[in-house]
């Protein structure tokens, strides 16, 4: 009997280690700022009206309830991204969400080429319940009416209605 109850307190501590290992919370960001690093004005949604602040840009956008999505798997983190993506019919401008995701074990990616619009220059957390995206975007200027890479900055912050 004795040596039963030793297997299940070990069983039970093998039990609990591994859950912990498996049981943090996911955490959901939104965007707070995005903007050209250098404060290049843009025109995204042909307006006629040049920005750096993109997001005064992102007219007829339908956004996710999330920007950025955080996933605990084993000791690796899972991270969503969903930037704002540029599509042009007849000269009129929508913008959806361009999901796409990498797991690792570090908060921090530096000189990673996602596609052929996105390349990230840096991501890092930069504050306990932010993160800070440099990236490399390619969009359509209509006020110089060609596609471009724009040196973008985006600031997450976590739990912003949610």
């Amino acid at each position: 009997m004795r040596y039963l109850t030793v297997i299940l307190v070990l069983f039970l501590i093998s039990c609990s280690k591994e859950n912990n290992d498996f049981s943090t919370v996911d955490k959901y960001y939104k965007v707070i700022s995005l903007k050209t690093i250098n404060g290049q004005l843009i025109d995204l949604n042909n307006d006629g009206q040049s920005n750096s602040n993109l997001i005064d840009e992102l007219t007829n956008f339908s956004k996710n309830p999330c920007d950025l999505e955080v996933k605990y798997i084993n000791n690796e983190k899972l991270f969503s991204f969903y930037i704002p993506k540029q599509y042009i019919f007849d000269g009129f401008v929508e913008f959806a969400q361009d999901g796409f995701g990498l797991m690792t074990e570090e908060e921090i990616f530096e000189n990673l080429e996602i596609d052929d619009e996105n390349y990230f220059i840096d991501f890092r957390k930069i504050a306990p319940n932010q993160y800070k995206l440099l990236l490399l975007k390619k969009y359509y200027d209509f006020s110089s009416n060609e596609f471009n890479d724009f040196e973008l900055e985006i600031i997450y912050e976590e739990g912003l209605d949610i």
